[in-house]
């Protein structure tokens, strides 16, 4: 967790405890480069009751903005290609827990 915190800090600029929401494996191929990623990846939630000053490194994150879940969710739907393979079912864990946030 605290690895994942200082990479939290190190890429877009903010600090938040984080908990472990859930895990899941996927693959996906990428027809233009032909590799394919094939991973197990463990979801990550925090919540803040402060403004958030994000200051993402432009080595790391090439664009972001804020959107909610439900936009989010819809955008998804609509255009897939857009956002990384892994997203919807780390999404879906995340919505799940924050719903029994504390």
């Amino acid at each position: 967790m605290r690895a994942a915190g200082r990479r939290l800090q190190e890429e877009l600029g903010f600090a938040v405890s984080l908990r472990e929401a859930g895990a899941f494996v996927y693959r996906a191929e990428d027809p233009v480069s032909d590799m394919t990623e094939y991973e197990h990846d463990t979801v990550l939630v925090g919540l803040t009751s402060r403004t958030i000053c994000v200051r993402p490194d432009p080595g790391e994150i090439a664009d972001w903005r804020w959107v909610s879940v439900a936009d989010l969710q819809h955008d998804l739907l609509r255009s897939t290609d857009e956002y990384a393979p892994w997203l919807p079912e780390a999404l879906l864990i995340a919505v799940a827990a924050l719903r029994t946030a504390p």
